[in-house]
């Protein structure tokens, strides 16, 4: 069902975008979210073929903090 052109029957458009905009950011937060656990098991592997934990956080932007709680995963 698509909401593009719907009013509410009062003729108040607002509900209908609020519905799109928070629909619309819980998808952009869902995609952000997946591209970091994805980063976080390419570091993870990084790490567990060996290299330095400083040549993995300057691959792929980890923060220390990050490298440190992968590192005791690892």
């Amino acid at each position: 069902m698509s909401l593009q052109g719907e009013v509410a029957r009062d003729g108040d458009s607002r509900p209908v975008r609020k519905a799109r905009s928070d629909k619309r950011r819980g998808r952009i937060e869902g995609h952000q979210e997946g591209i970091r656990e994805a980063t976080r098991q390419i570091a993870l592997a990084m790490l567990n073929s060996e290299l330095s934990p400083a040549t993995v956080s300057k691959i792929t932007g980890l923060s220390a903090q990050d490298m440190a709680q992968l590192q005791s995963q690892a």
